[in-house]
């Protein structure tokens, strides 16, 4: 009888184990398959940053910078590519780019001429605008710093604190009305030029 009841309890132990040994198999699989993804994605960044500089930068250069950078000072439709905050923050239309999503990428629409012309004048072949593609698809790294100028706020007159000016003495006393006038008559007296009497009405 002892004999039967070991023999019961080891066979309800052992789908235990296999449940047990079945959970380690798996939550050692996710965390090998998060490992291998991480390293995946370090490791395709080098790949990435050397795509975008020896194919996609030189083609914006090439194709866009014309219409669309500091260097040429024109951002037609408000839209900058020389910056990743550039095509972030896009132009009127909104974001250039959406990072993954090819298809709602403005920047590709207009390549593809699909609504959009860009560039206006010659369209890109096919295998510049699937550099483009690719590029976006693969997340559109681009490590590059805004080239905005920085301006010093201080330096900003429309940031001065408002002062109030006493206004000048004019030779004509009795033109000016109140003083906003005075600042205009003594400019003109300055130059040498009279003003015209008041009206009547």
């Amino acid at each position: 009888m002892r004999e039967m009841q070991v023999n019961s309890d080891s066979s309800r132990s052992k789908p235990r184990d296999r449940k047990w040994k079945w959970r380690t198999l798996v939550c050692f699989a996710a965390i090998l398959l998060i490992h291998v993804n991480s390293s995946l994605a370090v490791g395709d960044a080098p790949t990435r940053l050397e795509f975008f500089d020896s194919k996609v930068e030189p083609l914006l250069r090439k194709r866009c910078f014309s219409c669309h950078s500091h260097a040429a000072g024109k951002a037609k439709g408000g839209l900058v590519l020389d910056s990743r905050i550039g095509w972030e923050k896009g132009g009127g239309s909104g974001p250039a780019i959406v990072p993954g999503n090819v298809e709602d990428s403005l920047l590709i629409q207009g390549l593809r001429y699909d609504g959009l012309e860009m560039p206006p004048n010659a369209q890109l072949n096919p295998e510049e605008i699937k550099i483009f593609e690719k590029w976006i698809e693969d997340g559109a790294f681009d490590e590059r710093k805004s080239q905005s100028p920085e301006v010093d706020a201080r330096a900003l007159w429309a940031l001065e604190p408002i002062q109030k000016y006493e206004p000048p003495k004019t030779l004509d006393e009795y033109w000016p009305i109140d003083e906003a006038d005075q600042f205009i008559l003594s400019e003109m007296e300055s130059r040498g030029i009279q003003p015209n009497g008041h009206s009547d009405k």
